[in-house]
């Protein structure tokens, strides 16, 4: 835990803060066009830190001329723990390493569908957000992306292939009350991935319901996660030791109810050594 916020800090830290424009409360840096690429406005820190309701527009005049936004650049929000709610427009494509890392007070956040990369520890310790919709285009998220988003009730993914994340991203996430939405016909291959198969729920998007969350429980050692009315899945052993004996039941009852055991999760015993 120590490492991952020493790196996180590590990221954030840059030389003294500078910038090329400031528009309604907003700093921006302004990269020129070279080759076929167009000029563009980088989102950066506000020297007194921002707050409140925050809109980040398509395009600013820049010495006249209008100039699309197109980054959130690294540690623009860090630490803004006044900051509510960002709106971020079609047209962003990129938001760097720590971008809202620690922003405590905020609850909204919509990413748009042009965003194509995000870095490492961007969400971190954003510890009010409730939910959040990650676009299509986004095929890689890097470590610590949600560390420590205490309040989280639900994660979509619209890539119909399971993003690559890494391991670290969800700790401290409750992985049993927040719910994971992922496209309509995905669910088994976002199940059979390692990280996604931590969650206790996965909705596909169109039968998604919260009040249709399921518990996790354990029995004799064993961690469970109801798939569905009558069906379980055996999550872990992490109270086991290498010692113990243990034997697969077919069915288990819980609070009166009965259970099928119809699937073993693939990280079930990885925590036994």
């Amino acid at each position: 835990m120590l490492l991952s916020m020493a790196i996180m800090i590590a990221l954030h830290n840059s030389p003294a803060l500078a910038y090329d424009l400031e528009a309604d409360g907003i700093y921006y840096n302004y990269t020129e066009q070279w080759g076929n690429r167009e000029a563009y406005l980088s989102v950066v820190e506000n020297p007194n830190k921002y707050s409140g309701d925050i809109t980040i527009p398509e395009e600013v005049s820049y010495n006249g001329t209008p100039v699309k936004v197109k980054v959130i650049e690294q540690g623009a929000f860090y630490g803004c723990t006044d900051v509510t709610s960002v709106k971020i427009p079609k047209g962003i494509t990129k938001i760097q390493n720590v971008a809202f890392y620690g922003c405590e007070g905020l609850r909204e956040l919509n990413l748009p569908d042009d965003l194509e990369y995000i870095g490492s520890g961007v969400f971190q310790r954003c510890n009010g957000l409730i939910s959040i919709t990650i676009p299509e285009k986004v095929s890689t998220m890097y470590s610590g992306c949600f560390w420590g988003c205490t309040k989280l009730k639900s994660v979509e993914f619209k890539n119909r292939t399971p993003v690559n994340i890494h391991g670290d991203s969800f700790l401290y996430v409750n992985m049993e009350s927040c719910a994971l939405i992922v496209p309509d016909g995905c669910k088994e291959i976002y199940e059979g991935t390692q990280v996604y198969n931590y969650f206790c729920n996965i909705f596909e998007k169109s039968s998604y319901d919260y009040s249709k969350m399921r518990p996790g429980f354990t029995l004799g050692g064993l961690r469970y996660f109801a798939i569905s009315d009558n069906e379980v899945r055996l999550q872990d052993g992490k109270s086991l030791s290498p010692s113990d004996k243990v034997e697969i039941p077919s069915t288990i009852i819980y609070n009166g109810k009965d259970y099928t055991v119809t699937k073993i999760g693939i990280t079930a015993f990885s925590f036994v050594n």
